[in-house]
């Protein structure tokens, strides 16, 4: 795609004490103020840099940068500091598959990931079961959650493709309990070694989808996402999880 036509569409990220450069970026992930981006030359953290996209410049914050691993480049991220400037609005993705409208090739992105809180409480059985499993939640993103088994949850008979309803409690959300449908898209098994006698836990890679609570996932569930969001920036502490 034309260098300007990627331009017109992402903007321009700018030294804001030295404007005339500009630095060449590749997103990849998004939250509402949150950006992730590869870049081609590495970024003081704590920098501060000039987004001029859709006719406005935005004051923004580098939030890390690391060097990729085998290849070159380097990862980074930043966050805008006007809170009413929502990355998905300035580029136009589609908060639910995380397409950027105007770009093809390379146009989708991920949700960015947070680890999440002790006090979010998960309950999840299979679609249409009364049987209920409480997991912890290890971290969430507009578009899905990682979820853990503990002592309550261990025989949970949930595999990949496995149809899940799900309660989500935090006790800072504006409602008691959300209920979500999601899809079980990754199973995976992991026995800490360094303690011995542990038994193994299962973590469930959960897939937000559309039914029968489709209005909470619209209404509710970017409510606490954000709120999560706004603990992070505050703490300018990421998930890394890929």
């Amino acid at each position: 795609m034309a260098y300007l036509y990627r331009e017109k569409v992402l903007g321009s990220l700018k030294f804001a004490d030295n404007p005339q450069r500009t630095i060449d970026f590749q997103p990849f992930e998004f939250s509402e103020r949150i950006l992730g981006f590869y870049c081609g030359s590495p970024l003081n953290a704590k920098q501060n840099l000039d987004w001029q996209v859709q006719d406005k410049t935005i004051p923004v914050e580098l939030l890390s940068c690391e060097q990729l691993n085998g290849v070159s480049g380097f990862r980074a991220r930043l966050a805008t500091l006007e809170p009413d400037a929502a990355i998905p609005q300035l580029l136009d993705i589609d908060p639910h598959t995380g397409h950027l409208k105007y770009l093809r090739a390379d146009g989708q992105l991920q949700a960015v990931r947070f680890e999440t809180p002790l006090n979010i409480k998960v309950l999840a059985s299979t679609f249409g079961s009364q049987i209920k499993f409480r997991f912890d939640c290890l971290n969430l993103s507009k578009t899905g959650l990682l979820l853990a088994s503990n002592r309550a949850s261990d025989r949970a008979p949930f595999i990949q493709g496995t149809l899940l309803e799900l309660a989500v409690s935090y006790p800072d959300a504006p409602v008691a309990s959300i209920k979500l449908m999601g899809k079980v898209i990754r199973v995976n098994h992991v026995r800490p070694t360094e303690v011995p006698f542990v038994r193994e836990r299962h973590l469930f890679g959960v897939q937000l989808i559309s039914g029968i609570h489709s209005e909470a996932m619209a209404r509710d569930w970017p409510q606490i996402v954000s709120l999560i969001e706004r603990y992070h920036l505050f703490a300018n502490q990421f998930s890394n999880v890929a």
